[in-house]
């Protein structure tokens, strides 16, 4: 028997969180569906997908980038008459939407797709997409037959809901003993910033912070790594970033690196983990540091606090304190004992919520509900 076809719709053109989450579902389901995707043209991710899945490229458009934002509603009409093309051409049984600022989806049903509509909620309301995230939450409401949220807390903020589900993203960690590429000298620490260099993101907290902590504690260095995703404002952003970490007299204690997807050997070199962005919904990055050991220091901006346990696996600090992300910092830099019991909280925590297994069988539970 014929398996059911799934078309995944997804706007990144660079590799992300979001896409990763996905296929790793992907990944999880293969042998029970037949995947296919949406992406955008010259999308980094195909070269990902080539190989084992069926794709079509499509020219999504970036709503939150100004320049484009007249051509959103021309090439969302052009983008929903070609999905729902696609989706008749190809007997898709399910249509799966992995952002909200993609309306392909909804455009496909408007004109007429008879397709059960899937939507993944990556976004917390008061993220980058605030002015419009309302109105989108909205229309999508009206069309979809089921909204998966990343996290409780965006559950929270949506409303209740029968068709309004929370999935948690899927990490399909393989066992692994993590190397450290070095002996850890306990008076010299290591702190890791893993995100792309996008404004809100929170670098430039860290860097503050970080300036102030090393008033107290001068044995430690921060480390970014992350891409621009190809776009303009993001290469302005690590300019200035740059700029700051100068201003601020840092600049021999920060390093600045590009993408790496080794995410072993980054966690491997770190002793500390942050994340201080204005808006998660979730965050790979932070579960990622605690299975790999790395105590967390985040903001408790939403989806970080279902993940870290204060005072157990990490520290949550408040958005934009200054103050407190440094008193963090000077806290477990400080104290190697400490970093030791975070980081053996953090595996149990990975281990006993995040669940791959779990997630997987979410997903289909919700696509069998669906067929």
């Amino acid at each position: 028997m014929a398996k059911p076809r799934i078309l995944i719709v997804d706007s990144s053109r660079a590799f992300t969180g979001a896409f990763n989450s996905i296929l790793n579902f992907c990944e999880g389901l293969r042998d029970d569906y037949d995947f296919h995707f949406a992406l955008p043209k010259h999308s980094s991710n195909i070269s990902l997908i080539r190989e084992r899945y069926t794709y079509q490229e499509f020219q999504f458009i970036d709503i939150s980038m100004n320049a484009k934002a007249l051509l959103f509603l021309p090439y969302l009409v052009s983008n929903s008459l070609k999905l729902k093309r696609y989706i008749k051409s190809n007997g898709i049984d399910i249509v799966h939407v992995n952002d909200i600022i993609n309306l392909a989806g909804v455009g496909a049903k408007f004109f007429g797709a008879r397709v059960p509509l899937v939507y993944h909620i990556r976004l917390m309301p008061d993220s980058y997409f605030a002015r419009l995230y309302p109105l989108f939450f909205r229309v999508i409401y009206a069309y979809a037959d089921r909204i998966i949220c990343v996290s409780d807390a965006v559950k929270k903020k949506l409303g209740r809901s029968n068709k309004i589900i929370r999935i948690y993203n899927a990490f399909n960690f393989k066992e692994a003993t993590l190397k450290r590429s070095r002996v850890i000298d306990k008076e010299k620490v290591t702190l890791l910033y893993l995100a792309n260099y996008t404004p809100g993101k929170g670098h430039d907290a860290a860097l503050r912070a970080f300036a102030k902590a090393f008033q107290t504690n001068s044995k430690m260095k921060l480390i970014f790594t992350g891409g621009c995703m190809g776009l303009k404002k993001n290469e302005l952003y690590l300019c200035n970033l740059e700029k700051l970490a100068e201003e601020l007299h840092i600049k021999d204690k920060v390093v600045f690196r590009a993408f790496s997807s080794d995410i072993e050997s980054l966690f491997a070199e770190a002793d500390i983990f942050l994340n201080f962005s204005v808006s998660e919904s979730f965050s790979r990055t932070c579960l990622e540091a605690q299975y790999f050991g790395v105590p967390v220091i985040a903001t408790n901006c939403g989806g970080p606090a279902e993940i870290i346990q204060d005072q157990h696996s990490g520290l949550l600090v408040p958005v934009g304190d200054i103050d407190k992300m440094a008193e963090a910092i000077i806290k477990l830099t400080t104290n190697p004992g400490l970093r030791v019991k975070f980081a053996s909280g953090g595996k149990q925590i990975v281990e006993n919520k995040f669940s791959y297994k779990t997630t997987i069988m979410q997903l289909n539970r919700l696509y069998q509900d669906l067929l």
